[in-house]
């Protein structure tokens, strides 16, 4: 201990004082954030060859059923268009792209 109270105190701010407690407790987050980055349908539906062979049947992954019946109205509901302005408003979208990739062309065009 030292002769002043002062020189005792960590001035450190208080995130850099727990870190690695926190670390500690919690696990490594950046390695938790790196594997939640693989798609959740690919950890969850996924075919292992148990023989160890390198050639699957396909027809194993053709007879897992999978359905979302939310999911699936949600992408109906986005494909339907059902009002001439979200037809038009779609249809200034897809030119506007249009526009854009062509102007991105000539620009590599007259790079070149």
């Amino acid at each position: 201990m030292s002769e002043k109270y002062v020189d005792d105190a960590d001035w450190a701010t208080a995130a850099e004082q727990s870190s690695e407690d926190d670390e500690a407790q919690e696990g490594n987050y950046l390695a938790d954030q790196a594997r939640s980055a693989e798609a959740p349908e690919h950890v969850a539906v996924h075919v292992v060859d148990e023989d160890g062979g390198d050639d699957l049947d396909d027809s194993d992954i053709d007879d897992i059923d999978i359905s979302d019946p939310e999911a699936d109205a949600i992408v109906n509901d986005a494909l339907e268009i059902d009002k001439a302005d979200e037809a038009e408003a779609a249809a200034e979208v897809l030119t506007d792209s249009l526009a854009e990739e062509q102007a991105e062309a000539a620009a590599q065009a007259a790079e070149e």
